[in-house]
């Protein structure tokens, strides 16, 4: 554990030769503009004088421990309230309850398994990069009447979370991440950028 008495310190680093991941796509659809616009930002990361590569860990597992396990924590919170409370409780807190009542603890165990590979996959790439960079949402901002997008570049979102894996991905994995505006898209949208680091390493990242 860091030190909390470094974060009264002035933010002060030399960034020459520090190596910096690009991801190429984590597997994940992306829309054009954000990512194409998270990409430009590489020569901002070169001019600090970071050596910038393309390269990203192998994140297999991550969308199921995360979902999953979020099944768990709501039916947890949630599921005793549910009968005496469920005019009050919107739609996707009962879809997670009722998954949740689903998994078995022989399930959840060997979930955990899984988890825990994707944790030192994530902690052996970093290992070789001292940061990861992305972008922080797989869209550009939509609409407050739209539930959720329901596409991008024509792959379906078949849930209410499809289109926030590029941050639930570094939530399961539980490292450091800071999200900052980097563009505007040609409409006047912002799109972020996400600056992932090593375990721990909050000073690191800010």
């Amino acid at each position: 554990m860091e030190d909390p008495a470094q974060f009264i310190e002035p933010l002060k680093r030399d960034f020459k030769n520090v190596k910096v991941a690009f991801i190429k796509d984590l597997g994940l659809p992306w829309e054009k503009e954000v990512k194409e616009a998270v990409d430009r930002q590489r020569k901002v990361f070169e001019s600090l004088g970071c050596i910038v590569e393309e390269n990203e860990p192998e994140m297999t597992d991550a969308n199921e421990c995360f979902v999953n396990f979020r099944h768990w924590q709501y039916e947890a919170q949630y599921g005793d309230l549910l009968a005496a409370n469920s005019d009050k409780m919107n739609d996707y807190t009962k879809w997670h309850i009722a998954e949740g009542r689903k998994l078995t603890g022989t399930y959840l165990s060997r979930l955990e398994i899984k988890r825990s590979a994707l944790y030192r996959r994530m902690q052996q790439f970093l290992e070789q990069y001292e940061f990861l960079i992305m972008p922080v949402s797989q869209v550009l901002p939509f609409d407050v009447n739209t539930p959720y997008p329901t596409q991008i570049e024509g792959v379906p979102m078949l849930t209410y979370l499809d289109w926030m894996r590029s941050a639930y991905y570094i939530s399961v994995v539980g490292n450091p991440a800071l999200s900052i505006p980097c563009a505007f898209s040609r409409t006047g949208l912002p799109i972020g950028i996400q600056i992932v680091g090593r375990q721990n390493a909050d000073r690191s990242v800010l």
